[in-house]
């Protein structure tokens, strides 16, 4: 019979315990309308609305140099999409907290794909953990220069998938 290791198994269960945590956190409640507006990034400096104010979509040039330039609650993504591991970049997004804001945001993302393919894909729910699971680790002080920014690559669309994760800890438990 396999040895037990008891480290191991605790840090098995204080993973379930945050991942069942995030799931009931994410769960929306449909007492809040999720808003935003899509508008057209040709006609203007910026790709959409939120209900807090403008999210601008661009390439690294675009977006950096737009830091300082926009207002406090703008949004500033940057689109590395054309890149080995497609990914989208939202600057300082551990200073959005509230669930709904984020959905509004990552609606935005989301059609920006629709209207502009790439191989970028990202499910909506996997962003939403994500972006919980950064936040949690930024407000607890654990390496925040990889937490202040969330990126939704390609390559982490299941390691934030609770069902998937569970069936891959129950697997390794089980040594199969």
């Amino acid at each position: 019979m396999k040895k037990i290791n008891k480290f191991r198994l605790f840090k098995n269960f204080i993973f379930f315990l945050l991942l069942a945590t995030i799931s009931t956190t994410l769960q929306y409640d449909g007492k809040r309308e999720i808003n935003y507006k899509i508008v057209n990034s040709l006609e203007y400096d910026y790709y959409g609305t939120y209900s807090l104010g403008k999210v601008y979509i661009g390439n690294h040039k675009f977006i950096y140099d737009l830091i300082g330039k926009v207002e406090d609650n703008d949004i500033l993504i940057v689109d590395i999409r054309n890149s080995d591991d497609p990914d989208m970049q939202v600057l300082s997004s551990f200073e959005v907290n509230d669930p709904i804001i984020q959905s509004e945001i990552i609606s935005i993302m989301m059609n920006y794909e629709k209207r502009n393919p790439s191989n970028w894909e990202r499910s909506s729910r996997s962003m939403k953990v994500e972006w919980f699971v950064h936040n949690f680790l930024y407000d607890v002080n654990y390496q925040k220069s990889h937490t202040t920014d969330v990126d939704f690559n390609n390559k982490d669309e299941k390691r934030y998938d609770i069902e998937y994760q569970l069936k891959k800890r129950i697997k390794k438990i089980l040594g199969r």
